[in-house]
């Protein structure tokens, strides 16, 4: 059984799963883990689609790109 989870609406840009993969540089499939880990702030809109707001795609470039220069 499903349950359902609250809608938000933030003032700011949002995302899809595709775009926020693309500007942080993973794949689709880890963004997903992210989000179903709780790493990631998002949303539904009222059809079932997930966005993520822009404060979270800035936050998330810089973890990573500070990940990568590490590595």
């Amino acid at each position: 059984m499903r349950v359902a989870r609250a809608l938000a609406v933030f003032d700011e840009p949002s995302y899809s799963v595709g775009e926020f993969a693309g500007a942080v540089g993973v794949h689709r499939t880890t963004v997903r883990r992210w989000i179903n880990r709780g790493l990631v702030t998002h949303w539904l809109t009222p059809t079932g689609r997930v966005r993520i707001p822009q404060s979270a795609v800035d936050a998330s470039v810089t973890v990573h790109e500070a990940v990568a220069q590490s590595a």
